[in-house]
């Protein structure tokens, strides 16, 4: 190719369209968890960030963690993995802020960043037979594993049921 062959070619990449994917696909958060793969939406999260501290903040809440200071806010820290049915781990590595910026989420590890087609995730179709937040609704299929993605506006609507429960006086 020659140089005015390349010159035309580089200034045609400026004039024309950008070449819209057909395929729509997803971005999404590779997580581990208790030992098992899921995935979070991309969308859902503000913010993930490692090695936290979080300062301890006692309640009723058994998946409260206490506190984190990031970017100048106070956020509440909850356990992934026990909202989720785990046992509590010793530690947490990560946090991930949720989308409305106002809670914070810690589990063990990070994976990767994972875009993938929208073909590949499909709905578990596991109801809610008890009325509660379900925090898994679908999958991703991808790097040859089923990945539960966690809805976590679900999560969200978890939280505060638990927090409802427990700022109830006894009775």
């Amino acid at each position: 190719m020659s140089a005015g062959e390349l010159q035309q070619t580089f200034d045609r990449t400026f004039a024309e369209a950008p070449r819209a994917d057909a395929t729509p696909q997803e971005d999404l958060l590779a997580i581990t968890i208790g030992g098992d793969p899921y995935a979070m939406r991309l969308s859902e999260v503000a913010g993930l960030y490692p090695d936290r501290r979080i300062t301890w903040l006692p309640g009723s809440v058994p998946a409260l963690l206490g506190l984190v200071g990031l970017r100048g806010a106070l956020l509440p820290v909850y356990d992934l993995r026990t909202l989720l049915g785990y046992p509590k781990a010793a530690t947490r590595r990560w946090l991930a802020v949720m989308a409305d910026g106002q809670v914070a989420l810690g589990f063990e590890q990070f994976d990767n960043h994972l875009r993938v087609p929208r073909s590949a995730i499909a709905e578990t179709g596991t109801g809610s037979a008890t009325g509660r937040p379900q925090p898994v609704r679908e999958v991703a299929h991808t790097d040859g594993l089923v990945r539960p993605i966690i809805h976590l506006p679900s999560v969200l609507e978890a939280i505060a049921v638990m927090a409802h429960h427990a700022a109830r006086p006894k009775e």
